[in-house]
């Protein structure tokens, strides 16, 4: 779980050895000079207490609407190194891009899903219903639960990806490859993942407004 730290001119989060910085303000030549300020106390606090930090994993994005300033050039100076914008960083294992539409994350994680399914599909002779079933959650389904708070409104096109992976993965589990997707959801007591992801959406409110296993 991410823990904070609040600086006048910036935000630390901290995720075990995981790093990472915000600024919000008007105009990039601010955010420039406060991150860099921010990541050199950082990284001199660092070495203070004996540790490295490793700039070759150093990545930046901006988040937000460019009026006037040319991003084209536009890097941070940290140390020896030189940050680029980029247009996608990972974060934890989320492909995060500076639109925000999450497509590169979808497609990594429907074409990673998609794999697994036709590596199955060879071992359905040998293979119980209930073998697949079991197959097809801890595996190729799985790659949806990750963080879908964050990535769930990605657009009607990538979400339609996503339950074409279920779908799919569905007709392999029951061998029909003619019942309607909601038939198939009713026979395994499925949803959409779509309202799956808003039920777990409804959860993560209700323990936030609780104060229920949140980092103070």
């Amino acid at each position: 779980m991410y823990s904070l730290a609040q600086l006048d001119f910036s935000t630390l989060y901290n995720c075990a050895d995981d790093n990472s910085i915000s600024c919000q303000a008007d105009n990039l030549n601010e955010v420039k000079t406060n991150i860099e300020h921010a990541t050199d106390m950082y990284i001199n606090w660092f070495h203070q207490n004996r540790m490295k930090a490793n700039s070759s994993k150093f990545q930046s994005i901006f988040l937000g609407n460019v009026l006037t300033d040319d991003v084209t050039n536009f890097s941070f100076n940290v140390g020896n190194a030189n940050i680029p914008l980029s247009d996608n960083v990972k974060l934890l294992g989320v492909n995060i891009d500076n639109k925000l539409s999450f497509n590169e994350h979808i497609t990594f994680i429907c074409r990673r899903a998609a794999k697994q399914l036709n590596a199955m599909s060879r071992l359905r002779k040998v293979l119980t219903q209930e073998n697949k079933m079991n197959i097809l959650n801890a595996f190729s389904l799985s790659n949806f639960n990750y963080c879908p708070v964050v990535w769930h409104n990605c657009g009607l096109v990538c979400t339609r990806k996503i339950e074409k992976i279920q779908e799919q993965g569905l007709r392999f589990v029951y061998n029909d490859f003619i019942s309607p997707y909601s038939e198939l959801l009713s026979r395994s007591g499925k949803c959409l993942l779509f309202v799956g992801r808003i039920r777990t959406i409804a959860m993560e409110a209700y323990k936030i407004v609780k104060k229920i296993g949140t980092a103070l």
